[in-house]
């Protein structure tokens, strides 16, 4: 659950940096702010790439609480979210996608050159996700 819920925060989080960064409505002091949740996101999608391998690409079934000797309900079934990384690569590769294609992203950087530690975690997430299709 809460990974389900984390991945979607991190997701709404990305898209308004990408919305603040395309519209120029980035100032000096949200930049550090931005750079920090873009490492944190893509930081996610790498661990939760990793413990998906890990794994060998089960789901994890989520069940919902309930007490002893009753059965939930069907309402508390579909509320249960289900964590499964083959469902968020689409989005998180989109995401990221959409940041590396802005023009101005480098404006969040001195001299406008990107943060080492920032592009290798882009590279290595894109280059395992590569190697895992072929």
């Amino acid at each position: 659950e809460i990974k389900a819920l984390l991945a979607q925060i991190l997701l709404r989080v990305v898209e308004k940096i990408r919305q603040s960064i395309s519209e120029g409505n980035i100032t000096s002091s949200t930049k550090n702010v931005c750079k920090k949740y873009t490492y944190y996101f893509l930081v996610f999608c790498s661990l939760a790439e990793q413990n998906h391998k890990s794994s060998n690409g089960t789901v994890e079934q989520v069940k919902p609480k309930g007490t002893k000797g009753t059965k939930a309900t069907k309402k508390s079934q579909s509320l249960a979210p289900i964590y499964c990384f083959t469902t968020l690569l689409p989005s998180c590769l989109h995401s990221q996608l959409s940041l590396v294609s802005l023009p101005n992203l480098t404006k969040l950087w001195s001299m406008g050159i990107i943060s080492e530690v920032l592009l290798n975690q882009l590279c290595s997430f894109s280059i395992k996700v590569l190697e895992e299709k072929h």
